[in-house]
Protein backbone atom coordinates (compact mmCIF):
# COMPACT_ATOMS: atom_id res chain seq x y z
CA UNK A 1 0.00 0.00 0.00
CA UNK A 2 1.35 3.61 -0.83
CA UNK A 3 1.87 6.39 1.82
CA UNK A 4 1.28 9.70 0.52
CA UNK A 5 4.26 12.20 2.11
CA UNK A 6 4.33 15.89 2.57
CA UNK A 7 7.22 17.78 3.69
CA UNK A 8 6.15 21.42 4.01
CA UNK A 9 9.61 22.81 5.80
CA UNK A 10 13.13 21.55 7.10
CA UNK A 11 11.56 20.47 10.40
CA UNK A 12 9.65 18.41 8.70
CA UNK A 13 12.16 17.37 6.29
CA UNK A 14 14.44 16.10 9.13
CA UNK A 15 11.49 14.54 10.97
CA UNK A 16 10.65 12.06 8.21
CA UNK A 17 14.28 11.17 7.86
CA UNK A 18 14.77 10.56 11.46
CA UNK A 19 11.40 8.35 11.47
CA UNK A 20 13.11 6.30 8.61
CA UNK A 21 16.41 5.47 10.15
CA UNK A 22 18.76 5.76 8.27
CA UNK A 23 18.00 9.83 8.18
CA UNK A 24 21.72 10.57 8.76
CA UNK A 25 22.39 9.53 5.65
CA UNK A 26 19.42 10.80 3.72
CA UNK A 27 19.29 14.17 5.25
CA UNK A 28 23.14 14.81 4.90
CA UNK A 29 22.91 13.62 1.11
CA UNK A 30 24.00 16.88 -0.41
CA UNK A 31 21.15 16.61 -3.34
CA UNK A 32 18.69 16.62 -0.85
CA UNK A 33 19.80 19.19 1.47
CA UNK A 34 17.43 22.64 0.99
CA UNK A 35 13.69 21.99 -0.23
CA UNK A 36 15.26 23.13 -3.94
CA UNK A 37 17.64 20.64 -4.00
CA UNK A 38 14.87 18.37 -3.03
CA UNK A 39 12.76 19.63 -5.70
CA UNK A 40 15.45 19.40 -8.36
CA UNK A 41 16.46 15.66 -7.51
CA UNK A 42 12.95 14.65 -7.05
CA UNK A 43 13.03 10.88 -9.08
CA UNK A 44 16.49 10.45 -6.94
CA UNK A 45 14.78 11.48 -3.91
CA UNK A 46 11.26 9.29 -4.84
CA UNK A 47 13.52 6.41 -4.90
CA UNK A 48 15.54 6.20 -2.16
CA UNK A 49 12.22 7.48 0.01
CA UNK A 50 10.59 3.89 -1.96
CA UNK A 51 13.75 1.95 -0.76
CA UNK A 52 13.49 3.44 2.70
CA UNK A 53 9.74 3.02 3.22
CA UNK A 54 8.94 -0.44 1.18
CA UNK A 55 9.24 -2.65 3.95
CA UNK A 56 6.69 -1.05 6.40
CA UNK A 57 3.38 -1.13 7.32
CA UNK A 58 1.35 1.51 5.46
CA UNK A 59 -0.74 2.28 9.18
CA UNK A 60 2.37 2.17 11.10
CA UNK A 61 4.19 4.86 8.93
CA UNK A 62 1.50 6.88 8.38
CA UNK A 63 0.98 6.84 11.98
CA UNK A 64 4.53 7.83 12.96
CA UNK A 65 5.24 10.33 10.53
CA UNK A 66 2.14 12.39 11.71
CA UNK A 67 2.87 12.15 15.77
CA UNK A 68 6.23 14.05 14.42
CA UNK A 69 3.99 16.54 12.62
CA UNK A 70 4.53 15.45 8.82
CA UNK A 71 1.32 15.49 6.86
CA UNK A 72 0.85 11.34 5.95
CA UNK A 73 -1.57 9.31 5.14
CA UNK A 74 -2.59 5.68 3.11
CA UNK A 75 -3.66 5.69 -0.21
CA UNK A 76 -7.07 4.20 0.02
CA UNK A 77 -9.05 2.30 -2.40
CA UNK A 78 -13.00 2.77 -2.46
CA UNK A 79 -13.39 0.31 0.24
CA UNK A 80 -10.76 1.50 2.49
CA UNK A 81 -12.03 5.41 1.95
CA UNK A 82 -15.47 3.88 3.36
CA UNK A 83 -14.04 2.73 5.94
CA UNK A 84 -11.65 5.49 7.65
CA UNK A 85 -12.72 7.16 10.73
CA UNK A 86 -11.52 10.79 9.61
CA UNK A 87 -13.82 10.44 6.63
CA UNK A 88 -16.73 9.47 8.73
CA UNK A 89 -16.52 11.72 10.97
CA UNK A 90 -16.42 14.33 8.41
CA UNK A 91 -19.26 12.95 7.39
CA UNK A 92 -17.69 12.71 3.83
CA UNK A 93 -19.88 10.38 2.36
CA UNK A 94 -23.76 10.96 1.85
CA UNK A 95 -26.87 8.69 0.77
CA UNK A 96 -28.66 10.71 -2.19
CA UNK A 97 -31.43 9.82 -4.30
CA UNK A 98 -35.45 8.61 -3.34
CA UNK A 99 -36.73 5.70 -1.69
CA UNK A 100 -36.71 3.58 -4.91
CA UNK A 101 -32.94 4.11 -5.97
CA UNK A 102 -30.16 5.45 -3.38
CA UNK A 103 -26.62 5.86 -4.03
CA UNK A 104 -23.57 6.94 -2.04
CA UNK A 105 -21.50 10.20 -2.80
CA UNK A 106 -18.91 12.21 -1.80
CA UNK A 107 -20.04 15.40 0.02
CA UNK A 108 -18.54 18.73 0.18
CA UNK A 109 -14.90 18.61 0.82
CA UNK A 110 -14.92 21.94 2.75
CA UNK A 111 -16.72 22.46 5.94
CA UNK A 112 -17.80 26.06 6.16
CA UNK A 113 -19.10 27.23 9.71
CA UNK A 114 -21.37 30.47 7.79
CA UNK A 115 -22.43 28.23 4.94
CA UNK A 116 -22.35 24.89 5.27
CA UNK A 117 -22.79 22.85 1.98
CA UNK A 118 -25.30 20.80 1.16
CA UNK A 119 -25.86 17.47 -1.31
CA UNK A 120 -28.49 18.23 -3.84
CA UNK A 121 -30.54 14.70 -4.61
CA UNK A 122 -28.93 13.74 -7.77
CA UNK A 123 -30.59 12.90 -10.77
CA UNK A 124 -34.26 11.43 -11.30
CA UNK A 125 -34.38 8.01 -11.62
CA UNK A 126 -35.39 6.08 -14.49
CA UNK A 127 -38.76 6.72 -15.19
CA UNK A 128 -39.78 8.25 -12.20
CA UNK A 129 -41.58 11.05 -14.14
CA UNK A 130 -42.80 8.64 -17.07
CA UNK A 131 -46.48 8.90 -16.15
CA UNK A 132 -46.55 12.70 -15.67
CA UNK A 133 -45.01 13.24 -19.27
CA UNK A 134 -47.47 10.62 -20.97
CA UNK A 135 -50.54 12.01 -19.58
CA UNK A 136 -49.72 15.46 -18.52
CA UNK A 137 -47.25 16.17 -21.52
CA UNK A 138 -48.11 13.64 -24.13
CA UNK A 139 -52.19 13.60 -23.59
CA UNK A 140 -52.29 10.11 -23.35
CA UNK A 141 -54.65 7.80 -21.68
CA UNK A 142 -54.42 4.89 -19.52
CA UNK A 143 -54.96 1.97 -22.37
CA UNK A 144 -52.20 3.84 -24.18
CA UNK A 145 -50.04 3.82 -21.85
CA UNK A 146 -50.41 0.41 -21.01
CA UNK A 147 -49.82 -0.41 -24.87
CA UNK A 148 -45.97 1.17 -24.52
CA UNK A 149 -45.30 -0.91 -21.30
CA UNK A 150 -46.76 -3.99 -22.56
CA UNK A 151 -44.73 -3.25 -25.91
CA UNK A 152 -41.29 -2.38 -23.34
CA UNK A 153 -41.25 0.75 -24.68
CA UNK A 154 -41.10 2.42 -21.65
CA UNK A 155 -38.10 2.04 -19.55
Amino acid sequence: MWVAISVEDDAGWVALCEELGEGGKLANDPRFATAADRLANADELDAALGELTAGRAAEELEARLQERGVAAHRVLDSSGCWADPQLAARGHFVEVGDESERTVVESCRSMLSRTPASVRPGRPTLGRDSNEILEGVLGYDGERIVELVIAEVLG
